[in-house]
């Protein structure tokens, strides 16, 4: 089946085949995990199979990002052009994304992998600094192979949190995030 002509899906079987199928190009998707948020909630047990007007959307959206994705390119370990890992922690998923800049034009980023991490529920419950640092722990702890040897990396992180920790010397950060 043409991933374009993947219509709405009638059953739960319809809807797994979908995910197995998209999640094997997830690494092309930028936010994957945001766009299939609402179809993996039908997956839950005992949840009511209603793929309304939030799952099409989804679907489609899913779908459209595919049909033109930009091609990945692998990172030149040579080059001494910058290495990024961008990492956005949400209390829904990890999303992070890997990319290096261009020699021609400094602006301009070739991207080598996109992916998120899903959140269970006890997760989701940290509170936003944990949340910062847990999704920057877990996507290195992914990419390690990517990373190991880049001698010019940056890692950008949502830094407000730890700047606000670092401002108030009175605010204790708790065990976990020492």
């Amino acid at each position: 089946m043409v991933l374009e002509n993947w219509g709405p899906c009638q059953m739960i079987s319809e809807l797994h085949a979908f995910l197995r199928t998209v999640s094997i190009l997830r690494i092309f998707i930028k936010n994957f995990t945001h766009h299939t948020h609402h179809l993996i909630k039908l997956t839950y047990k005992d949840t009511v199979f209603e793929f309304g007007p939030e799952q099409c959307t989804s679907q489609l959206n899913i779908i459209t990002t595919l049909c033109y994705a930009q091609p990945l390119v692998p990172i030149n370990y040579n080059s001494d052009d910058l290495v990024i890992l961008v990492v956005n922690t949400s209390y829904i998923a990890i999303g992070f994304f890997l990319c290096q800049a261009d020699p021609a034009n400094y602006w301009k980023r070739c991207y080598n992998q996109f992916s998120s991490i899903m959140l269970n529920d006890w997760e989701s419950h940290f509170s936003q600094p944990k949340l910062e640092f847990y999704g920057l722990y877990h996507v290195l702890g992914a990419l390690r192979l990517y990373v190991i040897s880049i001698q010019n990396l940056v890692v950008k992180v949502d830094a407000c949190y730890i700047k606000g920790m670092l401002q108030n010397p009175n605010i204790q950060p708790t065990t976990s995030l020492n």
